[in-house]
């Protein structure tokens, strides 16, 4: 009889033993559970929550957008490192009270940074056809460093040291070949030439948040200047999924149109423009700037492209939608560990 006691007392004991294991499995896996649920959170928080990104790009260097602790002791916070001037490492990590461990969730984004933009570009204007003068119709780029026609030099030195950093030989040619995407990074439909890891789709997208969406033919009153330094506010962010023509007044900023893009008579553009079709320059109309076209370039008559960084620089840092953070796709998503 005492041995079969004894039997079943260390029956009882493993059982016992057994089940705290149990429980604390239990609890381990709900505590790994909350801290999961937590690191996600941190994530979409940063995300959703439109936490700005900071201004300080030196890489892997953390920096806290989000952190926070629930009543229930769930601790949760996004830590950003950049990769390098564009991309980064957008990190969740979770905790629960009375747990020593915590899960991490992770992904790659990427936002527009204006001096590794401009340093992409291999000429002042990217052609994809044919381009074709007619006439008195000038394309010049002894002028990459100086500032648009009207605009004052102050506006335009602030960048003389960046520009001798990214360009050593002094310039960029004045025209270059459009570089190739590969056909499965063309979304359909989508022919407008992209701006990093911003695509036509996006581009517009934006446009229309910034409230700068135009669309069809018109033109300005003669003397206007929209977005330019002597008019008021930021530079102009337009877009456009048709063909646009303007025959008058000035644009200064970023132009992206999905069609073709005519300008005529006394238009003047000073900044970025991104055209799927053809560039139409026409009776003296000018383009003073950067630009990348699907289609041909066709200058007739006096109408001038000339290459200006300055403009290009100025509406890539002030149209803050377009730093926005992109998130990449699926395959930049890292599993929570």
């Amino acid at each position: 009889m005492l041995l079969l006691m004894l039997l079943l007392t260390v029956l009882g004991h493993g059982v016992l033993l057994l089940s705290m294991r149990e429980l604390q499995a239990t609890w381990a896996f709900r505590h790994a559970l909350r801290a999961g649920e937590a690191a996600e959170a941190g994530l979409w928080l940063a995300v959703e929550g439109g936490a700005s990104l900071p201004e300080e790009r030196t890489p892997w260097i953390p920096h806290v957008l989000v952190s926070g602790e629930t009543p229930d002791g769930i601790t949760f916070r996004a830590v950003l490192r950049w990769l390098d001037d564009e991309f980064f490492l957008l990190e969740g990590v979770g905790g629960s009270r009375g747990w020593v461990g915590e899960r991490r969730a992770g992904w790659v984004g990427w936002s527009l940074h204006p001096l590794a933009r401009l340093a992409a570009f291999g000429a002042a204007a990217e052609v994809r056809g044919a381009v074709v003068l007619h006439g008195e119709a000038r394309v010049e780029a002894d002028g990459f460093r100086e500032p648009p026609e009207g605009w004052p030099d102050p506006l335009c030195s602030g960048y003389e040291e960046v520009l001798d950093s990214l360009f050593p030989g002094g310039t960029l040619p004045a025209l270059g070949p459009l570089p190739e995407l590969q056909p499965e990074e063309i979304p359909d439909g989508d022919s407008i030439p992209h701006l990093g890891l911003l695509r036509g789709a996006e581009l517009l997208e934006r446009a229309g948040d910034g409230g700068g969406s135009e669309s069809g033919s018109g033109s300005l009153p003669a003397d206007a200047a929209w977005g330019c330094p002597q008019g008021s506010g930021p530079p102009a962010f337009l877009g456009t999924p048709d063909s646009f023509y303007l025959e008058q007044g000035r644009i200064c900023g970023i132009l992206v149109v999905g069609r073709d893009l005519r300008l005529a008579g006394d238009a003047r553009v000073h900044g970025l423009v991104l055209v799927a079709g053809d560039l139409h320059l026409e009776e003296g109309a000018a383009l003073e700037g950067m630009a990348r076209v699907g289609g041909g370039l066709r200058l007739a008559d006096a109408a001038l492209f000339r290459s200006s960084a300055c403009p290009v620089l100025r509406a890539l840092e002030e149209v803050s939608v377009l730093k926005e953070p992109l998130l990449a796709g699926d395959g930049a998503r890292i599993n929570a560990f």
